[in-house]
């Protein structure tokens, strides 16, 4: 008996020291799996602590905020920040872009202004056109002959004189000479108080600028000069004098291309603002230029 008890307590004390040994593996890999727990944290916190390296990849075609949404343009893509696009939407085609900032350090509109309102008519529009080859010499050449445009008939509403004017903010004006087209009206019997209405949308004033060679690069079309709407800018701000017609404010149209997209663009903005018109274009095609993608930048 007293040998079966002694063999007993001997297998007792192996089962025990195995289990000692078992606990003790237990919390060493307790401890390691708390340590490696405690890491991931810590690594976790500090990615958190990071800026990210790319905005976040809006999906669907949707986004709010700086979320990039990916557009395409011709063949080549773009992920511009929601807040920039209309509606926070990728167009429906890949011919046209559409983007909206405001005055004025061109930044994504946040709120869509008050009709009528001065800071509805601080809003910048802007229209991206994706243009085949052809399209794109075409711009150039009718541009060339906008300089000539007193001996070219006008598609829309005949021809229309105008006057060459001096150089103002580093553009050569062409302004509608509105007596002249009086004059003409009057030849052919039509009403001269319509055809040479400063209101008339098509009855605008030319304005271009020209590279080194004397190309021209940009062309703008606004409300003539005779139309005083009682606007100016300060610092990019528009404020309303006491004179002018403060029913209407008169507008631009801003054309120019970025030849390595195929594209054109047209920017939409209140007259007040031509004094800008560089600091616009630059703004817009930074836009544009910092929104293509990496595979869009390699073609």
């Amino acid at each position: 008996v007293v040998a079966d008890m002694r063999l007993v307590y001997r297998i007792t004390d192996a089962v025990s020291g195995d289990m000692r040994k078992a606990m003790t593996g237990l919390r060493m890999t307790a401890n390691a799996l708390w340590l490696a727990l405690l890491v991931v944290v810590a690594c976790t916190a500090c990615a958190s602590s990071q800026p990210d390296e790319a905005p976040a990849r809006a999906a669907g075609g949707y986004g709010t905020g700086d979320e990039r949404v990916e557009v395409k343009l011709g063949p080549h893509r773009l992920a511009f920040a929601a807040s920039y696009l209309r509606f926070g939407m990728a167009p429906a085609s890949d011919t046209t872009i559409e983007l909206v900032m405001a005055m004025p350090d061109l930044a994504p509109l946040q709120h869509e202004p008050p009709m009528g309102s001065l800071a509805g008519a601080e809003k910048v529009e802007v229209w991206v056109h994706a243009l085949d080859e052809a399209s794109m010499r075409r711009v150039f050449s009718d541009w060339m002959d906008l300089q000539h445009s007193d001996a070219k008939p006008d598609p829309l509403s005949g021809d229309k004189p105008r006057i060459k004017g001096d150089a103002v903010s580093g553009l050569v004006p062409f302004y509608l000479d509105l007596a002249a087209l009086r004059r003409q009206a009057e030849a052919r019997g039509e009403k001269p108080d319509t055809v040479a209405s400063p209101h008339r949308v098509y009855n605008r004033d030319w304005y271009l600028a020209y590279d080194a060679e004397g190309t021209p690069v940009s062309f703008i079309e606004c409300t003539p000069k005779v139309l005083d709407d009682g606007l100016e800018q300060a610092d990019g701000r528009l404020r309303r004098r006491d004179a002018g017609n403060t029913d209407v404010v008169a507008d631009c149209n801003h054309k120019f291309v970025i030849a390595n997209l195929n594209a054109s663009v047209s920017v939409a903005y209140a007259r007040a603002f031509l004094p800008e018109w560089r600091r616009i274009e630059d703004s817009v095609r930074q836009t544009i230029e910092q929104a293509r993608t990496r595979s869009s930048r390699q073609r």
